[in-house]
């Protein structure tokens, strides 16, 4: 009598051929990951602002596996995120160059990051 492999067995197997995994061999990783949609991210928020003004910037993700999750830095030092808004952050800008880092990982562990060079700034200023 001949075996026949679960529906979930066979679309695991399809899965690992189209994503160029051999389902014979041994050498193949018991979990593979087929992203058809990848992760990508935009950081939106104005590239200047007056010194002393709060500013609003905010991780614009898409595509990867929802729900995401979003780390910031600024200069370097750990940000908080607004607590209505998990992708934005609000932050004082001070006078020179400044650097925003965002990270976004999906949940399916993909993560994507991004700088943004913020000048603070009294010539003409964004915010």
């Amino acid at each position: 009598m001949p075996r026949f492999k679960p529906a979930a067995a066979l679309t695991a197997l399809a899965l690992l051929a189209a994503c160029g995994g051999d389902p014979t061999s041994a050498r193949t990783p018991a979990t593979a990951r087929h992203d058809t949609d990848p992760l990508t991210m935009w950081i939106i928020g104005p590239p200047s602002g007056t010194p002393g003004h709060t500013c609003t910037w905010g991780a614009a993700p898409s595509g990867g596996v929802a729900p995401y999750t979003y780390y910031f830095e600024v200069d370097g030092f750990e940000v908080s995120h607004i607590p209505e808004s998990p992708s934005d952050i609000r932050w004082t800008v001070s006078l020179g160059t400044h650097t925003i880092h965002m990270e976004v990982t999906d949940a399916a562990s993909n993560t994507i990051s991004m700088n943004k060079t913020v000048q603070g700034t009294y010539s003409n200023p964004q915010c």
